[in-house]
């Protein structure tokens, strides 16, 4: 009785205290109420204009006057846990008064289903549908000055359902249609949705043109041919509609939609789309006529028919009779026959035979089927027939003609057996690959090759022998039941069964025993043929083997004759059946999530095997007798003069566990063969003196981790003869799991903190966060968790006080064990340099997005990898700029390294808008991480010269180390430019001294010192120059963004060259027909403008001073400026006078080029009086008058800018080359080939 009154007290004591401990009052409460169909993209509560969800608030404390409050949002549910930050970006403000009711909606509070705002969720979950299942959308409130909660959290349970999208009818796949003067075509579909609500149907129907493109790949990339929204779920395509094409082929789809007002509702898996068909339109081709069956067996059938001349193909699809759903099968043939093979006894079929008349080659057939026919398969009389393994059959077939046409997917019969061919070759004999399947094993099937074997038109082995592929392993042996892949497909199917079992035990009346006993029946039969695969193909200890086999004597849920569906008065009984098997099942469900937990331990780990061992005798150095090694086992072997029984096993593949049962006194052959094993074998010696029990297994840099044994082998395995069972493993997964998180995850953070800090900078804080916990190190160089971490999103904004950290850099690793940066900042007070503006948020982002990418491409697992530990080459030997310099990187470098570096010019840059030396200086390009020709780095510098925000130039300067395209383009797009500057320096240089240039003149006097170091004087020579062809072009106009270098610098350095392509256009002859004799034209060229003159002298447009263009080109005494379309040219042939009228003037920059002048003492320059280069002009422009008649002012004049001068520049760049001066080149080489004479 005291003992009672004791218990009474401490019930009573508790239930007080569980009172008190929920017996908190909030002033604030708040009530949820989301309106279905429930969305199941977050993104939708956020981006919707319709009402989806309201939240009521009611603040019952009736003190509160305009309380300013903040909401905070948890969704949880399916391994799911989201939440937003404390405070979120964008939303409104929101007050409370006491007693006054508010209602807010999901359009009020968008920002809180933000992605920015919410933490637990990446960008691609928060883009996509949310899992099905059930979910908490949970709301709290806090007060917005002092933090406080004021509301318990409220939530709305949601259950979130994807609706499958339609089901597409008629017309089926790869149906054949008859093309018609009057097409009716109905398409039908069926609606498979549950609680989607005002359902459209968008229907989509497009034209494939190519015949041999997969439909599915090809409606994406062809246009629409006829779109309609309807309510119904047919539609008929009729003359109303775009017209057919007899002899094409379509692909249609439908998409279902759900709105509610305005808004799309996403409630459908594939965003509403259903699968997609095809059909040909085609002339007449008939369906196959008269087809028979005749039954070979309870599991084989014939099927028979006619065709006709035009059938080029067959198919035979079948299905069960009478069955909800049921799916059709196929099977092909060349021939009027078939034979259907692997058919269930007793069981009626549909069939029905197609045929086609497509073109063999076609990549797609479409066929035309004949009406649905039935049969029937004999029932098995008499268990399995008598097959006779192993004696030679006594059969005679009459029929010797031989089959040519015979194709992958037929069947024929070895004996007794039919052959699915799955692989041939040949044509009669045949050549390949199929399987068997043996009744009196378990329906099993197994593989088999033949080789130059003959069928005949019976589908009858006549010639040649089918033999099964020996495999040790018995990989030869295919699934027994393609419906199940693994060990967890059937545990799924017979949860599954269960539940239903379960469901029909809860009711407490039978309203339709006949539907009730047919359930139970097809569950219960599942259940039986599901727990018998378990115990063929599991790896299951011997008690759940014999559990189940306890099962076989139950009353309900065996499927044999004895079985049968239970009463309502059964249903007590048959709970505890079902019960049973319910706790086998989930026991073998432990074990085998254990096995994965297992693999992914040793993954994280960052290793493939473990050894665990159990020391049997002292004093022994025999070996014991151990397991023969045929489906794992345990081995042992000496040392110390102890014996120990051990247990090896590695990862296969990386995906499952193999059980490896060499023995390990004498496994040359293992070792020799994985010495990853070996080193685990010889590593794991030192730790067997005086130790009982060992499980060890060797981490990163061959890091021997020993760990504590918590469930020790029991003696019995040092009898020999013990088999490795799953339960086994499962113990040695929770062993390393706690081994892992204790004392390995600790060491391997503080490796992967300590080599990331030593490739970084002092300037860059870095942090790793594992298992949602972050950790650095601190000024001793140990590793502490960090107490109150920033959040992601305070890193990516610069969110920090700590002036010596300019940049801060989380970094994790994914299920792959990728390294990524989880956030990257730059300090938000970062000083940019003067009269500079960088939108840092930008550049942080872009590191982390560039750095990722660089991760991920070279799938950077361990943080001292390097490329050439990688086996890459990050360097492009053939990218070889002007001055002979490429863009290097070292391969020697950690991957981190590389990316620090990168991290490290960018801030320089930001703060300097200064490239730092050590990475063009020559002295350092053997020791710089980061090396790039001056070139390049000048030309960087300049850009920051000319523009006021560096945010584009700084991103550059970072994607120079870590993103390969970058480079590319960087050097596709200089390489030019500089050979345009070096090999013509004499033609370009005078016009950069005229203006503005980005050296000082001390710079330029140090290009020309002798010990100026080369990196450095191709930097100021690039700067110098870039910056004064920047300078031009933004005077011109001809620009408005920088820098875009690739491709601009070119083009600019070639506008002051004179070899812009672009066309120049005025109305001449617009003016003139206003009465004007004399037209001029303003040009602005840097800083300095032109006048152009076209004047009207009787019939010939004259055009001023001719020696004009060379005080445009700024050219001096030895550069003379030549006129590519020659002056006396221009104002004598009709062509040149008709362009003049649409703005051509020889004077424009474009016609214009600084050739150095030709001095016929020595022999020199290229410029001199040039007939044969004016002979050639001439002959181009008689030519093209001839052939273009009626020439207008405009198309004359895009002759001339884009096709003629550019040729000629072409031509002249061409004979820069040579040692001939500009006559001789077109006299000896230009006009030779175009056969131009008379000169």
């Amino acid at each position: 009785m005291k003992k009672l009154f004791k218990n009474i007290f401490l019930f009573l004591a508790f239930l007080l205290w569980s009172l008190d401990g929920s017996a908190q009052l909030y002033p604030v409460q708040l009530t949820p109420i989301f309106n279905s169909p429930y969305s199941v993209k977050i993104s939708d509560y956020a981006t919707s204009m319709e009402t989806k969800m309201q939240l009521l608030i009611h603040p019952t404390d009736i003190s509160i006057s305009q309380r300013q409050v903040r909401l905070k949002l948890y969704i949880q549910g399916n391994g799911i846990n989201i939440q937003t930050s404390d405070y979120v970006q964008g939303q409104r403000p929101i007050f409370i008064n006491g007693g006054e009711l508010q209602t807010l909606t999901n359009i009020d509070i968008s920002a809180l289903f933000r992605l920015e705002n919410m933490q637990g969720i990446t960008a691609l979950q928060y883009a996509n549908p949310l899992p099905e299942g059930m979910y908490s959308f949970c709301f709290e409130m806090y007060d917005f000055i002092t933090n406080q909660k004021i509301s318990q959290k409220s939530c709305a349970s949601l259950y979130l359902i994807l609706n499958d999208p339609p089901l597409l009818n008629t017309p089926q796949r790869n149906e054949q249609i008859a093309a018609t003067e009057f097409p009716n075509i109905l398409f039908t579909w069926t609606p498979r949705q549950i609680n989607a609500t005002n359902v459209s149907y968008k229907y989509e129907l497009k034209q494939i043109t190519d015949p041999n493109i997969d439909p599915q790949f090809g409606f994406m990339m062809v246009p629409l041919l006829h779109e309609e929204t309807l309510f119904g779920t047919a539609l008929l395509y009729n003359l109303a509609m775009p017209t057919l094409t007899p002899g094409m082929r379509y692909a249609w789809r439908v998409k279902a939609i759900s709105t509610t007002g305005l808004s799309e509702n996403a409630v459908f898996k594939n965003d509403g789309y259903s699968e997609i068909f095809s059909f040909k339109y085609t002339g007449q081709c008939l369906a196959p006529t008269f087809p028979l069956s005749e039954a070979q067996g309870p599991q084989n059938v014939r099927i028979t028919w006619q065709g006709v001349p035009q059938h080029t193909r067959y198919q035979i699809q079948y299905k069960k009779q009478g069955v909800t759903n049921a799916r059709w099968f196929s099977a092909n043939s060349l021939n009027t026959q078939s034979l259907l093979s692997n058919l269930e006894p007793g069981v009626t079929y549909e069939f029905r035979v197609g045929s086609s008349c497509d073109p063999v080659m076609d990549g797609i057939q479409s066929f035309t089927y004949s009406s649905i026919n039935t049969f029937t398969t004999p029932t098995q009389t008499n268990g399995v027939p008598a097959y006779n393994c192993g004696i030679t059959p006594n059969i005679s077939i009459k029929n010797q003609n031989p089959i040519t046409n015979l194709i992958e997917s037929e069947t024929f019969t070895a004996g007794d057996f039919p052959v699915k061919i799955v692989e041939l070759r040949g044509k009669s004999p045949y050549s390949g690959k199929g399987y068997i399947i043996v009744p009196y094993l378990g329906e099993t099937k197994i593989a088999v090759t033949f080789d130059n074997i003959f069928i005949n038109t019976d589908y009858q082995l006549i010639g040649g022998i089918v033999e099964t592929s020996y495999d040790p392993t018995e990989k030869n042996i295919v699934d027994p039941k393609d419906i199940v892949n693994d060990i967890t497909d059937l545990i799924d199917s017979l949860s599954n069964a269960i539940d239903g079992l379960k469901d029909i035990l809860s009711k407490d009346k039978i309203d339709n025993l006949e539907e009730i006993n047919k359930n139970w029946t097809e569950y219960a039969e599942t259940i039986d043929k599901n727990t018998q695969l378990l115990v063929e193909r599991g790896n299951l200890p011997q008690n759940i083997k014999d559990e189940i086999t306890k099962t076989s004597g139950n009353t309900f849920l065996v499927s044999n004759d004895k079985a049968r569906p239970p009463t309502l008065e059964d249903f007590p009984e048959a709970k505890k059946e079902v019960a049973t098997i319910d706790n086998i099942v989930k026991s073998i469900k432990e074990t085998e999530d254990g096995l994965k937990n297992l693999v992914a331990i040793l993954k994280n780990l960052d290793t493939d095997a473990f050894i665990k061992c159990k020391q049997c005798e002292e004093q022994k150095t025999e070996k014991l007798g151990g397991f023969d090694g045929s489906s794992g086992g345990i081995r042992t072997f000496s040392y110390y003069k102890k014996a120990y029984v051990c247990l090896i096993a590695s990862l296969k593949e990386g995906k499952e566990i193999s059980v490896l049962t060499d023995n390990l006194s004498a496994a040359d052959k293992t070792i020799k063969a994985t010495p990853e094993i070996a080193d685990l074998v010889e590593a794991t010696k030192t730790a067997f003196n005086n130790k009982q029990d060992i499980l060890a297994v060797i981490g990163i840099n061959n890091e021997l981790v020993s760990c504590e044994v918590i469930y020790p082998f029991s003696k019995e395995v040092c009898g020999g003869k013990y088999v490795v069972d799953n339960k086994m493993l499962l113990d040695v997964s929770k062993e390393l799991e706690k081994c892992y998180y204790s004392d390995y995850e600790p060491k391997l953070i503080a490796g992967v903190l300590k080599e990331i800090s030593k490739s970084s900078r002092n300037n860059q804080g870095i942090e790793f966060i594992k298992g949602g916990k972050v950790y650095k190190l601190n000024g001793k160089g140990e590793v502490e968790l960090v107490k109150n971490p920033l959040t992601d999103e305070d890193i990516r904004n610069g969110k920090w006080t700590d002036g010596t950290v300019d940049v801060k850099i989380r970094v994790a690793q994914s299920k792959d064990g990728i390294f990524q940066y989880q956030a990257v900042g730059i300090r938000n007070n970062l000083a940019v340099t003067n009269g500079k503006t960088a939108n840092l948020k930008y550049l942080s982002a872009h590191i982390e997005n560039q750095g990722n990418a660089f991760f991920q491409k070279y799938k950077v697992n361990q943080a001292d990898l390097t490329p050439a530990k990688a086996g890459v080459n990050l360097n492009k030997d053939n990218e070889v700029f002007a001055d002979g310099k490429k863009i290097a990187l070292d391969n020697n470098a950690s991957f981190f390294k590389i990316s620090s570096e990168g991290i490290g010019l960018l801030n320089t840059f930001l703060q300097t808008a200064l490239v730092e030396e050590p990475t063009y200086l020559a002295s350092t390009e053997n020791s710089a991480t980061i090396h790039a020709p001056g070139l390049v780095t000048g030309t960087v510098e300049s850009g920051a010269t000319v523009v006021t925000d560096i945010t584009s130039l700084c991103s550059m300067v970072y994607d120079l180390s870590t993103d390969e395209k970058t480079r590319t383009e960087m050097y596709t797009g200089l390489v030019k430019l500089k050979d345009e500057v070096k090999d013509d320096p004499s033609g370009v240089i005078p016009i950069f001294v005229q203006i503005l240039s980005g050296n000082t003149n001390d710079e330029w006097a140090e290009m020309a010192k002798s010990q100026t170091d080369d990196g450095r004087r191709g930097h100021l020579y690039s700067r110098g120059v870039v910056t004064s062809v920047k300078s031009v072009i933004v005077g011109g106009t001809l620009i408005t963004k920088l820098p875009e270098l690739a491709d601009d610098l070119v083009g600019k350095i070639k506008t002051v060259k004179g070899v812009i392509q672009s066309l120049k256009h005025f109305d001449i002859a617009g003016e003139f027909a206003k009465g004007k004799n004399v037209v001029l034209n303003t040009i602005e060229w840097g800083t300095k403008s032109f006048k152009l003159k076209w004047e009207r002298v009787g019939n010939k447009i004259t055009f001023g001073d001719r020696s004009d263009l060379a005080k445009i080109l700024g050219t001096t005494d030895n550069i003379e400026a030549h006129h590519i379309m020659p002056w006396k040219i221009c104002e004598g042939h009709e062509i040149v006078q008709l362009a003049a009228l649409d703005g051509f003037h020889p004077n424009l920059v474009e016609n214009g080029i600084g050739l150095e002048k030709y001095t016929k003492l020595v022999g020199e320059g290229m410029h001199g009086n040039h007939p044969a280069y004016d002979a050639y002009i001439k002959d181009r422009l008689t030519k093209y008058a001839s052939s273009h008649p009626n020439l207008t002012p405009n198309e004359a004049n895009v002759f001339l800018q884009k096709e003629l001068i550019p040729e000629l520049k072409t031509y002249i760049t061409n004979a820069k080359n040579t040692e001939l001066n500009l006559n001789q080149y077109f006299k000896q080489i230009v006009n030779k080939n175009a056969n131009v004479i008379g000169y």
